[in-house]
């Protein structure tokens, strides 16, 4: 189910900026214990969703969600947060620059964007999500 945590985590450690800290994290709780780190991408297991349902259940297809916590911080201007919004935008566009239609591995389909939280910015730090879903296929025994 997590198999396609390290393509992903290797194709943005090809791919990220120079001085880019990457964390692969279990929550968003844990990847909050490492907002110190900036400019930074945590990489997240969102969860799952049963996809259709094959084989008299078993086979399922499985949607996979990933969250990706893009954090830099920028204080030039701490009180607007704009600064800082602009910041992670770059590294965002890197991040889907990436990892649009990458495909993790022959088990998974490629990448595709979905819906994330809300960005959030305090005192000059911003978290920028993006989410991204893969689909898979379970077989029972």
């Amino acid at each position: 189910m997590l198999s396609a945590a390290n393509p992903i985590m290797a194709r943005l450690t090809a791919n990220m900026p120079a001085g880019t800290k990457l964390f692969l994290s279990a929550t968003l709780a844990a990847a909050s214990k490492n907002a110190n780190f900036a400019p930074a991408v945590h990489l997240v297991f969102d969860g799952i969703k049963p996809g259709q349902n094959l084989g008299m259940g078993k086979i399922q297809g499985v949607e996979i969600r990933w969250l990706l916590m893009i954090v830099d911080r920028n204080v030039s201007d701490a009180q607007s947060g704009w600064p800082a919004l602009e910041s992670a935008s770059t590294l965002t566009k890197a991040v889907l620059d990436a990892l649009l239609g990458f495909k993790p591995d022959s088990n998974h389909t490629p990448l595709v964007l979905a819906t994330a939280p809300r960005h959030s910015e305090n005192t000059g730090l911003a978290w920028m999500p993006l989410a991204f879903t893969t689909n898979t296929t379970w077989r029972g025994v």
